[in-house]
């Protein structure tokens, strides 16, 4: 049977900020009946609960400090689950959500009841015309509708990635236990995937998204995880997180500004990843 919305919470995840979150927040609060907002913040923000109380769907909780992706996923998770809810949906802070992803992702579970189905989520990836949805081998987490049945029984996201690859690496769990991830094909959100950043070559300007050393870090450091740990049992998925990763390489090398930095953090990378360093970054 498809959810009912007494059966639906929300997470959003905070870090270091609030700007914009109530706008983000207006448009799907009152899809869900419950919002858990949970924040990784490692700077002082004297809002907090303050900057909810108009919002009695919402529960705040804070972390006191970042640990991590992962942490505020299953944080959210088994709260929801304990609160009696079935599905989460998860949320980056500024992710603004069409007024009927609820309803539309309501309408496919009640369409497709084969029980195989661990994550639906919004199309993150290119869809033929014409496409009801699209079965993916990993989808971004912002959008995703969380079976928690399903959660509970492929286990619960891998807090040593602490960010980049958590998602990823969920899914592939979820394929590995049987289970589909699935993008319905007309469904967005309107998100920033990063800073745009760009550069010329003869003379044509080419845009590209630009992330910080520290995040190349652990980008670098999860795929090769992910790469060694999947390679036997899903290897076309890991073609792909291997071409992705070939893109930042170059990308970082050749393009990104700091690049002394970005290849000391390419090097401690590779290292923690074969010796097993994961967690949070010191």
């Amino acid at each position: 049977m498809p959810p009912e919305k007494s059966q639906i919470a929300a997470t959003v995840i905070v870090f270091n900020r609030f700007d914009k979150l109530k706008d983000n927040i207006d448009t799907y609060i009152s899809q869900i009946d419950k919002l858990y907002v949970v924040d990784n913040s490692d700077v002082d923000l004297t809002l907090g609960e303050k900057y909810f109380e108009e919002y009695p769907t919402i529960e705040y909780i804070s972390n006191l400090g970042n640990p991590g992706v992962a942490n505020a996923l299953n944080t959210a998770a088994k709260k929801a689950f304990s609160d009696g809810y079935k599905f989460l949906l998860t949320l980056d802070d500024d992710s603004k959500a069409p007024s009927d992803i609820i309803r539309k992702m309501q309408v496919f579970l009640r369409e497709h009841t084969d029980n195989s189905i661990g994550l639906v989520s919004v199309a993150h990836s290119d869809h033929k015309k014409g496409q009801v949805f699209r079965k993916v081998s990993f989808t971004m987490t912002s959008g995703n509708l969380l079976d928690l049945s399903v959660y509970n029984k492929v286990g619960t996201f891998n807090e040593d990635l602490f960010i980049d690859g958590v998602d990823t690496e969920y899914n592939l769990r979820l394929s590995t236990s049987g289970f589909d991830v699935v993008e319905i094909s007309n469904l967005f959100l309107q998100h920033q995937l990063g800073k745009v950043e760009s550069f010329s070559v003869l003379g044509k300007k080419m845009f590209y998204v630009s992330h910080a050393p520290a995040r190349y870090y652990y980008m670098v450091r999860n795929t090769i995880f992910l790469i060694r740990k999947y390679m036997k049992i899903k290897p076309f998925p890991v073609l792909k997180l291997f071409y992705i990763l070939c893109k930042e390489i170059v990308k970082s090398s050749f393009i990104e500004s700091e690049k002394k930095i970005r290849f000391s953090f390419f090097l401690k990378a590779i290292n923690d990843s074969l010796t097993g360093n994961f967690g949070k970054l010191k």
